[in-house]
C-alpha cells in the first residue's frame, strides 16, 4: 500500500508543477490558447505531456494502493484517452510552433522507453 501511496504523492507533486510550469497557457482543451507561448521548460523540459503523466501516476498509485483490478482496466483506457488527446493536441502545437518538431524528436511524450506512451 505504500508504494501505491508513493506513485500517488508523486504524481500529485507533478501534477501541481505542471500547472505551475504552464502558467496562463492552460486550457482543458486540445487547442493551446490564443497567444500562448510554447512551454519548454521546468516539467515540460523532461516530458511533453507532464499533466497526462501525472493523472497515469496518480491512477497507477491508487490501483496499487487498493489492489483493484477494476481500476487497473479504467487506467489502461485512461492511457488510451490520454494518449489520443496528446496526439491531438500536438496536431495544433506543431502547426502553431515551428519548434516544437525539434521538442518532439529530443522530449518523450509522457513516459519514457513506453512505446505506447513515448511516440517520437
Amino acid at each position: 500500500k505504500s508504494l501505491g501511496l508513493g506513485f500517488f504523492l508523486v504524481g500529485l507533486y507533478q501534477a501541481v508543477q505542471s500547472f505551475l510550469d504552464l502558467g496562463s497557457s492552460l486550457s482543458p482543451f486540445p487547442e493551446p490558447k490564443t497567444g500562448s507561448s510554447l512551454v519548454i521548460v521546468g516539467a515540460y523540459k523532461f516530458c511533453r505531456h507532464p499533466l497526462y503523466k501525472a493523472l497515469l501516476f496518480c491512477s497507477f498509485g491508487f490501483c496499487l494502493f487498493n489492489i483493484s483490478l477494476l481500476h487497473l482496466l479504467l487506467l489502461l483506457l485512461l492511457a488510451f484517452l490520454l494518449r489520443s488527446k496528446a496526439i491531438r493536441e500536438e496536431a495544433s502545437l506543431k502547426s502553431l510552433y515551428k519548434d516544437y518538431f525539434r521538442y518532439m524528436e529530443t522530449t518523450p511524450a509522457i513516459i519514457k522507453k513506453v512505446p505506447f506512451l513515448d511516440w517520437r
